[in-house]
């Protein structure tokens, strides 16, 4: 989860005691390394090195987006993976807004934390167990619905996605094109790569033109 950096004593006093009351209870189980968390896309956090397995760091991250999410409403997070292609391409900036899952409707992008790492899939539908709304997600490369997702898993959902400089609500319902082009993605591991491939270059492309300009 990248952002923009910002220096930490500019960080509200209550966000900087959260910060560092999770460094401590991580730290006591493991050390870890630098790492940032983007807040509402203009804070980030900028943590002294240490050293860490990478679960634990990403462990960390997910743990400080959360609570930062519960907190302040809103986080923006940065999107990796393949499971949502082609909707979620890696590196896409989205923005989360805190949502209960009875807020939630399907078809929607939902931000769920499960075995402390997010997951960033497409609602398929919901109901009602109990006295709890359940949620039935599914990443949209995916050949299957994720397990039920439970209220106490649910964070929030995207309500902006920016790439390449274009910032754009998410679609609600896939195109028949968008779901041959998900289909394909999912079963054909070579026009996978092919196109994570034709991405990284444009993306690439796209960086180069902007440090030129700036």
């Amino acid at each position: 989860m990248m952002g923009t950096w910002a220096p930490l004593p500019s960080c509200p006093a209550v966000m900087r005691r959260r910060v560092f009351s999770h460094l401590e209870g991580i730290r006591q189980r493991n050390s870890f390394s630098a790492f940032c968390l983007s807040i509402a896309g203009t804070v980030g956090y900028r943590l002294p090195s240490l050293d860490i397995n990478p679960q634990t760091r990403e462990e960390g991250r997910c743990s400080l987006a959360a609570d930062a999410l519960r907190s302040w409403g809103v986080v923006k997070l940065r999107a990796r993976g393949v499971s949502m292609l082609p909707s979620l391409w890696p590196g896409d900036l989205l923005t989360v807004q805190s949502r209960r899952p009875e807020q939630v409707e399907p078809g929607e992008l939902v931000l769920y934390m499960r075995h402390r790492r997010f997951f960033v899939h497409r609602v398929v539908s919901k109901r009602l167990a109990g006295n709890e709304v359940v949620l039935v997600a599914r990443g949209d490369c995916m050949p299957q619905d994720d397990p039920p997702v439970q209220s106490g898993e649910v964070l929030g959902k995207i309500t902006e996605i920016q790439r390449a400089g274009l910032s754009f609500l998410p679609v609600g319902k896939l195109s028949r094109f968008r779901r041959i082009v998900a289909y394909m993605l999912c079963r054909w591991s070579l026009f996978r790569r092919v196109g994570l491939r034709l991405w990284e270059l444009c993306h690439r492309r796209y960086s180069e033109t902007q440090r030129a300009l700036a």
